[in-house]
């Protein structure tokens, strides 16, 4: 093959020359069946065989078919595998071919096919993550529901009947021993909170809320909690507030209240016949201040320094003096940097701490309403006729115990569905409807109909009874749970534990609608069977919890004992029928439910056998009603239901005989 490319000095020739493609120019005559190069470059001359072929191939075909054609092609030489890209297009009578090396390119578009493969499987995987981390998100809440509502509702009935106690009892001693036993379960409270609080922040469930507060009021009735500590401990305790603060700002006053309570009181824990002095003062940059400086303990450098980690306090002598989870400062700091504030202490041993918190100050009008956390404030009450809907016996007994206590009537329900009917029956109460009812105090998780959906159902009656104040009683602490609740037409809302003087001036503040003493009803009659004498049942070691019953006969006595046993083998009959129910109907999501439900009764009672088959169904329904499959319910033992109903007839049998 001939170079035609050293010819005449042309504008074509020089292209040919610089290319480093190798090209070629061909022609075929219309006589001939062969095609001929007429000019062709340096690089071209240098192909292989087997190359130039397949290139003038390619040029025949454009030739005779008018398109351009262009294929790759692999091609082995000295240095490894190369890649050609072939080209040909017809251009008048004449065919231009060209061969160019795309060995780099294809490598460069191997690359970036491998790096969007990986790219693609990196947003996969990220998104699997993201999926998996909402589904553990989503985990986290409901586990944190259920532990603050499983972990507050035997608390409230420990400290209510604590309470109630304390009341009745008379001699000293007595009286000493159920303040022991208030305090201590007020302790435990405490921990409870502080765990689940810091399992909320670190789940990333923590919300705030802002309504009005007034700093100073704050810092004043947090300092007036302590006080009486204070003295105990023969502490001054001050409170001042710069005339500059604001009267007025918008934030979460609860959380800030819980803040400023952990610095005062670990103030007063770690000060003993010394001062504190909390201060409340205008910042920097539209901040407000709270300070608390104790002349107390002190603290080293390296113990400020680990201050603010989890389960970790100043040193292991502080827990085992003056004990405590090692949560609180660390709640405190997560809390006040949520409210986009800063939290600094200062510190030198034996000469005290000071603790300075920032928030911001959105300053804003007072509120048209009076604040809530005043309610344990209220005075003697007037009556109120009040209908009571709870489906656990004993928490309706701690109720109807502290209400009557200040002369009210109380009428209770063991269901949502009962409450709606007794509401749309009655109505509210007036002048021309003393049967009526001033107020509901609605259980929030309850068979039949749960207390959001009876709220929301009373809200659609027609007439007055639609208007009639709701106010929703449950563990559920958390604010998402509390919002839903609320959202569903309740006027207010109290979580357990109860607290007593809370109840009573929630109560108390509903406005009576007619003035006057109670509405004496006719007691209905009833007509008693005669008893069977039931062969006495063999004695079961599981069958009841009897530690648990001499601890509850130690906390009432034998005569309230013997109340709420009765109660108990009452309603447990009942239960045990929603749970069987359910079953039949095949409805997992009621049978949890009802199996819950269950579980709590025998539970607070000692029923340790139905508390423990119930548990084992209740689990088995949730499955049940995720997977939407009968599965996880027959992989229980087949006797399951007979044995439940075994044990509810013992039990009853059992417990009826101590009544």
């Amino acid at each position: 093959m001939t170079d035609h490319s050293t010819g005449p000095d042309s504008l074509l020739g020089a292209l040919l020359r610089a290319s480093p493609s190798a090209v070629v120019i061909v022609e075929r005559p219309a006589e001939s069946s062969v095609s001929r190069i007429i000019r062709s470059n340096q690089a071209a001359v240098s192909l292989p065989t087997a190359i130039m072929a397949a290139l003038l191939d390619r040029c025949d075909e454009a030739s005779l078919t008018g398109t351009a054609v262009a294929v790759d092609l692999p091609h082995q030489d000295e240095a490894g595998e190369r890649w050609l890209r072939l080209t040909a297009s017809r251009e008048g009578a004449v065919v231009v071919g060209s061969a160019a090396d795309i060995t780099e390119l294809r490598r460069t578009r191997q690359d970036l096919d491998d790096l969007k493969a990986a790219f693609d499987g990196a947003k996969r995987e990220a998104e699997r993550q993201r999926e998996a981390a909402h589904a553990a998100g989503e985990a986290k809440t409901r586990f944190l529901a259920t532990m603050s509502h499983e972990l507050r509702t035997p608390m409230n009935a420990i400290l209510g009947f604590a309470d109630l106690l304390k009341v009745c009892t008379i001699e000293p001693q007595q009286v000493s021993y159920v303040e022991i036993i208030r305090r201590s379960g007020q302790d435990l409270l405490r921990v409870l909170n502080d765990i689940l609080d810091f399992s909320k922040i670190e789940a990333g469930f923590l919300t705030l809320e802002r309504r009005p507060f007034s700093p100073a009021s704050i810092a004043r009735d947090v300092v007036m909690l302590f006080a009486a500590t204070a003295r105990d401990k023969e502490t001054s305790l001050f409170v001042t507030t710069d005339s500059d603060v604001p009267d007025w700002i918008e934030g979460d006053v609860t959380r800030l209240r819980q803040v400023l309570s952990n610095l005062i009181g670990n103030a007063c824990k770690f000060t003993e016949d010394g001062r504190i002095d909390v201060r409340v003062s205008v910042g920097p940059a539209g901040m407000v201040e709270f300070a608390v400086i104790d002349t107390g303990i002190g603290m080293t450098p390296e113990q400020v320094r680990q201050l603010f980690r989890p389960f970790v306090q100043a040193d292991v002598t502080t827990t085992r003096r003056f004990g405590g989870t090692g949560l609180g400062l660390a709640i405190s700091k997560r809390l006040v940097e949520a409210m986009g504030g800063t939290v600094r202490v200062t510190s030198m041993p034996g000469e005290g701490s000071a603790f300075l918190v920032r928030i911001p100050a959105h300053v804003c009008a007072p509120p048209a309403y009076a604040d809530d956390d005043g309610l344990e404030e209220a005075t003697a009450p007037d009556f109120r006729r009040v209908l009571l809907a709870e489906d656990n016996a004993i928490n309706r007994m701690l109720v109807e115990r502290i209400l009557e206590q200040d002369g009210h009537e109380i009428v209770s329900v063991p269901d949502g569905r009962l409450a709606v009917l007794e509401i749309a029956e009655s109505g509210l109460r007036a002048a021309d409807n003393p049967s009526g009812y001033d107020l509901v105090l609605m259980d929030m998780h309850m068979p039949e109909m749960d207390g959001p959906t009876a709220t929301r159902t009373i809200r659609e009656l027609a007439g007055p009874a639609s208007s009639i104040p709701i106010v929703g009683l449950s563990a559920d602490a958390m604010t998402d749970q509390m919002d839903r609740h609320m959202s569903a037409g309740l006027d207010a809302y109290l979580t357990r534990p109860i607290d007593h003087g809370k109840l009573r001036a929630i109560v108390a503040r509903t406005r009576p609608s007619v003035p006057g003493g109670p509405v004496k009803m006719p007691e209905p009659a009833v007509e008693l069977e005669p008893r069977r004498e039931e062969p006495e049942p063999q004695h079961d070691r599981d069958l009841i919890d009897e530690a648990q019953i001499e601890e509850i006969r130690a906390g009432v006595g034998d005569e309230m004992l013997a109340e709420l046993l009765s109660a108990f083998c009452d309603d447990v009959g009942k239960e045990f029928d929603r749970v069987r129910n359910a079953s039949a109907a095949e409805d997992w999501a009621a049978l949890a439910v009802s199996a819950h439900t269950l579980k709590g009764v025998a539970s607070n009672l000692g029923a340790a056998r139905i508390a423990g088959l119930a548990k084992s169904l209740e689990l088995a329904a949730k499955d049940a009603a995720n997977l939407n499959t009968v599965a996880p319910i027959l992989e229980l033992d087949s006797d399951l239901f007979g044995n439940l109903a075994t044990a509810v007839d013992r039990t009853v049998r059992e417990l009826s005989r101590r009544t």
